[in-house]
């Protein structure tokens, strides 16, 4: 009778070790598909924003990334400042940090957004909605201390005391300091990545931002690593960003220079993505259609490890979507925490 018990227990826990081992065979084997077959759909949005209109930039913004995830985008990336717009090439209006002249300038601290801002909340919310990442170019504002807090080794209770109320007035006096800023949104709608810009462009945001002097930023996705850069970060960040394996580069850009073609389809892909392999999408402003375009103005592209153009803007004025399939590196499950929760 006994030994009736043990056989039938016997049989039920082989029974039951076989289906494990089923089941672990299928995961295993849509885990072992080789990463070479699994592909990411990405959009560059190319947007003819207004140099200060924060609320139609909004609109126009949310208008495309909904669009392009309609259209199955998985990653939405925006040009350089399209928040609050870059500047405006053919009305030579730039923002400045100490505007004298209306006509011309404008004060980015009236501009600027904190990461608290409703606009990013906006987007935010946007991301989480529509299940996507979205990378937003923008201008940022941030409120910094002039120095450091507290000094050690006051030798008695009543030099420390004084010594800290000295440190908490210098800790007082803070300054608003300016950036040009991208994040990268989660689909849960968290920012899992701020990159400010390391490398300034005198003319478009040397009279207004500060350098940014944030790490490098490369984030664990189940899309793979993905690396943020801005326009002219390009002479500085690329061999960073590849040393820290990304897989996939957002570069919102504001470009502004001759010989378009040659560059962002030849000279651009061969110099800077080709060397380091990562796949790069690259979303650049453009002219509005009414307006006379200036050069730099579209050519928003997606380009593969190679170096290869997936896919490009057809013109250089008015607002449109790029989009490529582009290799994704999926990463071990539970080794990233940017999915939807």
């Amino acid at each position: 009778m006994n030994c009736a018990k043990e056989l039938a227990r016997g049989s039920l826990s082989v029974l039951f070790l076989s289906i494990v081992l089923k089941a672990v065979s299928v995961v295993g084997d849509d885990a072992s598909v080789p990463a070479s077959n699994k592909t990411v759909k990405v959009a560059a949005i190319q947007a003819a924003t207004r140099v200060g209109l924060i609320s139609y930039n909004r609109k126009l913004l949310a208008s495309l990334i909904v669009k392009a995830a309609k259209n199955g985008a998985k990653i939405v990336v925006t040009p350089e400042c399209a928040l609050q717009g870059y500047m405006d090439v053919g009305g030579d209006v730039v923002w400045a940090a100490n505007a004298v002249s209306e006509d011309n300038e404008l004060p980015v601290e009236k501009g600027a957004a904190t990461l608290k801002d409703p606009s990013i909340k906006y987007f935010q919310g946007l991301a989480k909605k529509l299940k996507i990442y979205i990378c937003l170019g923008f201008i940022e504002k941030a409120l910094e201390s002039r120095e450091k807090g507290a000094t050690e080794g006051a030798s008695s209770a009543a030099e420390k005391g004084a010594r800290d109320e000295k440190n908490d007035a210098k800790n007082a006096a803070k300054v608003w300091k300016y950036y040009n800023a991208q994040i990268l949104i989660a689909p849960n709608g968290k920012i899992i990545a701020h990159h400010r810009k390391w490398n300034l462009w005198p003319p478009g945001d040397g009279g207004w931002a500060s350098q940014g002097k944030l790490e490098p930023q490369v984030v664990d996705t189940e899309y793979g690593r993905i690396g943020l850069m801005i326009c002219f970060d390009l002479h500085v960040l690329t061999p960073i960003l590849a040393k820290q394996k990304a897989d996939i580069v957002l570069f919102s850009v504001g470009w502004l220079g001759p010989n378009e073609e040659n560059w962002f389809h030849n000279v651009f892909p061969r110099d800077y993505v080709k060397p380091y392999g990562f796949s790069l999408v690259l979303a650049n402003w453009s002219a509005e259609e009414l307006a006379e375009p200036w050069p730099g103005a579209g050519y928003s592209s997606v380009y593969d490890g190679t170096g290869k153009v997936l896919a490009k803007a057809k013109g250089v004025k008015g607002s449109e979507i790029v989009y490529a399939e582009i290799k994704a590196h999926p990463i071990p499950f539970g080794k990233n925490d940017s999915s939807p929760k």
